[in-house]
């Protein structure tokens, strides 16, 4: 047999014939990956470095018992949570009025708006810290328009959906998982409907409801679900050109309204970061859609107050320039929040690719967050309550973004596990100082992982010191205990945050 033929031979018994639709393990399925359905585990479950995977297992017409049961338990520890946080009362936030559903029968398909601006108001409170990049007056003006769902007054279906759906986070629980499961099918259905209608604002309305239920997905800890839609609204980002906006090489438009201009800016900066929390939550895929080849990024940092402030008349390769340490003019909290989700990816990226260049590429990315921090404003400063929250979050970003730089060499280098230790003190110390400034205590999904990494270094720290018989440091002890409390505290309205508590609670 000639050398050509056996390679033919052997490789072609590695190569999977074509499954029969639905024979690939249930992992396979939620990562998108061809399955070999070798059993009892099959070849990209075996290979699989992550530590998120439940077992390899396969449906044989009826879900397998573990994920049925697993369900059942995820379901059970929310709804106690629910239950005593609520103490069992039926008592709604404030601006509540009633314990039912504000809407009901044809209501659903028509959402209208005298009874939905309850939904809109509850929503308002902590927006910005899912995603919401579109400008809140204007949002709430049209969406309360007296007209027909779809008409070009009011935003796109999807959008009010996706809205309405975070917005009945304010229902006590039972109210709450009736509503999402008649509100949920509507915004997935239109998601996908609306680009194909007349709407002017099509483009722009859809793209932040995938952000939004990215993030929905994300809060409710269904990855598969919350990164389908994340890439949705990159390719949205994509096919749009929202990285060139008011680039040299792109014909610019007539001078118009800046605040919608605004929203396309800080739309494409809001999807940049999404991009990144799913690397955190999936470090194993690191490419994002910014990363492709000749993908430039001209579009200028975005601003606090477009009605006030000025865009620069042109932009050049801003996130190029950010990462080669020149000065630029991205201080808005959002243009901040961007940064260090960057920075975070690639601190993540760093401690992944060992080499010659990892050495080199490990100090710029440390001297840029060292950097960042120094501009970050001070918790402490006069800002409102919305402000100090989502500044929060960027304050804890940055330090898990140098737990992921450091935490490789932490075995063999005590300065670096003292950087890791000294951050996860610090996320601690933010968590207690620091807490949420909407009354459904409602916080961006991604410190909850944030504070499960911080807690996770903490008893590391402390499990050493018993084996190696050190006397515990009691500020490790005190840290533990105020993630914990964070996390049980902004719990309630967030089924990924129960789920990490859950895990936490029991590896003590």
């Amino acid at each position: 047999m000639s050398s050509r033929e056996s390679t033919h031979s052997s490789s072609s018994n590695c190569e999977t014939v074509r499954l029969p639709r639905g024979s690939a393990c249930l992992n396979c399925k939620r990562r998108r990956v061809r399955c070999d359905a070798q059993r009892p585990i099959c070849g990209p479950c075996s290979r699989f470095r992550g530590h998120e995977l439940d077992d390899c297992e396969f449906y044989e017409g009826h879900p397998p018992t573990i994920q049925v049961l697993e369900k059942k338990e995820e379901d059970l520890i929310i709804k106690l949570e629910y239950l005593r946080r609520q103490g069992g009362s039926c008592e709604m936030p404030r601006g509540g009025t009633s314990c039912g559903s504000p809407l009901v029968g044809e209501e659903f398909k028509t959402l209208p708006a005298g009874k939905i601006q309850g939904l809109l108001t509850h929503f308002c409170a902590f927006a910005s810290e899912i995603g919401f990049f579109l400008d809140p007056e204007r949002f709430m003006h049209s969406a309360l328009q007296n007209c027909n769902l779809g008409h070009h007054s009011r935003p796109c279906p999807s959008l009010l959906y996706a809205v309405c759906l975070w917005g009945s986070r304010a229902f006590p629980y039972h109210v709450q998982k009736t509503f999402e499961e008649t509100v949920l099918p509507y915004a997935l259905h239109f998601a996908n409907e609306d680009l194909s209608g007349t709407h002017p604002r099509r483009c722009l309305h859809v793209m932040q409801a995938e952000v939004l239920l990215s993030m929905f997905f994300l809060n409710n800890g269904q990855m598969v679900e919350g990164s389908y839609h994340a890439n949705a609204a990159a390719s949205l980002a994509i096919s749009t050109k929202s990285n060139i906006i008011r680039s040299p090489s792109r014909a610019q438009r007539s001078p118009g309204d800046l605040v919608d201009e605004g929203e396309w800016i800080d739309g494409f900066w809001t999807i940049v970061a999404l991009s990144n929390y799913w690397v955190l939550v999936n470090e194993n895929q690191t490419f994002t859609f910014y990363d492709a080849p000749q993908m430039a990024i001209d579009t200028p940092w975005p601003l606090s107050n477009y009605r006030q402030e000025k865009l620069a008349s042109a932009g050049h390769k801003t996130l190029e320039r950010f990462l080669a340490g020149s000065q630029d003019d991205g201080y808005s909290l959002l243009a901040l929040h961007a940064k260090v989700s960057v920075l975070l990816k690639r601190a993540i990226e760093n401690g992944q690719k060992p080499g010659p260049g990892a050495a080199h590429q490990f100090s710029i990315t440390n001297n840029a967050l060292e950097q960042l921090m120094l501009t970050l404003p001070r918790l402490d400063q006069q800002m409102s309550p919305q402000q100090r929250q989502r500044l929060a979050t960027i304050h804890m970003l940055t330090q898990v973004a140098l737990i992921k730089l450091h935490r490789p060499n932490a075995r063999s280098s005590n300065t670096a596990r003292q950087r890791c230790i000294q951050a996860a003190r610090t996320i601690a110390d933010i968590a207690a100082q620091y807490p949420t400034a909407n009354p459904l205590q409602l916080v961006d999904p991604i410190t909850g992982l944030v504070c499960y990494i911080a807690h996770d270094i903490v008893t590391t720290e402390i499990r050493h010191a018993h084996e190696q018989g050190y006397v515990e440091d009691k500020r490790l002890a005190s840290a533990s205990s105020q993630i914990l409390y964070y996390m049980d505290s902004t719990g309630a309205n967030s089924p990924l945050i129960v789920k990490l508590v859950h895990s936490m609670k029991g590896a003590r």
